[in-house]
């Protein structure tokens, strides 16, 4: 009968501890989106940008150095809510002559960026650049207008985004440049430094001769 007893309180309390474990996560998630939408407002309020909700959560859009942008969570982020960590992408459209229409530039660091460079059919190289051909991939159908396009200066702005944001997922094409970060964006300096970064990007190849 005791070690029934105790068997029984054992359980109680298990149950218990999971219950309050998962009560606290709420609760955790629940003022850690809370402080994102205060942050994603806050942002949206600098740089006089629209601020709505949506189903898969807050949305700012607008105009910046001349480019429109928005940002969002994807539809398709793989896993959303616990711990308020999403997928969280800045997008920045420009009008362009001079990519060619099936560009297609993208970060690819690491163990998977070496896999990735080996399997890409079109894949442009920089021959002469290593350190670039290291950590991002581009690919074209029209390999000389891609490396005339992508100027020494416009190669290093990338190379310097792609350090400064390591664990980012950068993707351009023509007309469009994108970054995507897994992180609750908490702090309104990710913010800045997102954009800014992007604008520098999307500059360097509006004007590349």
């Amino acid at each position: 009968m005791i070690s029934q007893s105790l068997a029984a309180n054992t359980t109680v309390i298990v149950w218990g501890g999971l219950l309050i474990l998962v009560a606290g996560l709420a609760l955790l998630t629940y003022f850690l989106k809370k402080r994102r939408e205060d942050v994603w407002k806050s942002f949206a309020r600098k740089h006089h940008c629209r601020y709505e909700m949506t189903e898969e959560g807050p949305r700012v859009s607008g105009n910046y150095s001349g480019h429109p942008f928005v940002l969002l969570i994807p539809p398709d982020s793989s896993d959303t809510g616990i711990m308020a960590v999403e997928e969280v992408r800045l997008v920045m459209t420009f009008d362009d002559l001079k990519l060619p229409s099936d560009i297609q530039i993208h970060s690819a660091t690491g163990f998977v960026g070496e896999l990735q460079r080996s399997l890409e059919a079109h894949r442009v190289s920089f021959e002469d650049d290593e350190l670039f051909d290291q950590n991002l991939v581009v690919t074209s159908e029209d390999p000389q207008a891609a490396q005339r396009c992508l100027s020494p200066h416009c190669r290093e702005v990338l190379l310097n985004l792609v350090k400064l944001h390591p664990e980012a997922n950068l993707g351009i094409r023509s007309g469009e440049a994108s970054i995507q970060i897994r992180s609750a964006i908490s702090e309104k300096s990710q913010l800045e430094n997102m954009l800014e970064s992007l604008s520098q990007v999307v500059h360097s190849i509006s004007t590349a001769s």
